[in-house]
């Protein structure tokens, strides 16, 4: 279940950098906050298992109280930071939201840009390096 929530963790963190409302996502501290508070709402509610129904929306609780301060919307957005996790944790299309589904309920996703090969049972290989001088 840990490495599940590792893998939705930095894939919802990194959407937050890549979603059109947002004009600065948060960074991979975020990440890290998000799995520690996962971590305490798992134990106060009994979620032991990532198939528990419960998942999702204790995943989402922890992404506002995790992502929602270190989050800024586009000033032109009449949305709140909540409403915009909200969507990037429904978002059915991997290819926006960096992930797979629903509650992430589609397992095998890709990041954006990561061949197919690189994914090996619902966990995301390391991306290679940058190319010479594309730093």
């Amino acid at each position: 279940m840990y490495r599940r929530l590792a893998t939705d963790a930095v894939a919802v963190t990194r959407a937050t950098r890549e979603h059109e409302d947002i004009r600065q996502g948060s960074s991979v501290r975020g990440a890290i906050d998000l799995t520690l508070v996962c971590g305490q709402l798992f134990d106060l509610t009994g979620v032991t298992a990532e198939d528990d129904p419960r998942y999702p929306e204790v995943v989402f609780d922890a992404m506002i109280v995790a992502l929602s301060g270190r989050i800024f919307l586009d000033e032109t957005v009449d949305a709140t930071p909540e409403a915009v996790l909200r969507q990037i944790w429904e978002d059915p299309f991997p290819s926006r939201s960096c992930r797979g589904g629903a509650g992430l309920k589609s397992r095998g996703s890709r990041l954006p840009g990561t061949p197919q090969s690189a994914v090996a049972g619902g966990s995301v290989a390391p991306l290679a390096p940058p190319p010479e001088g594309a730093r």
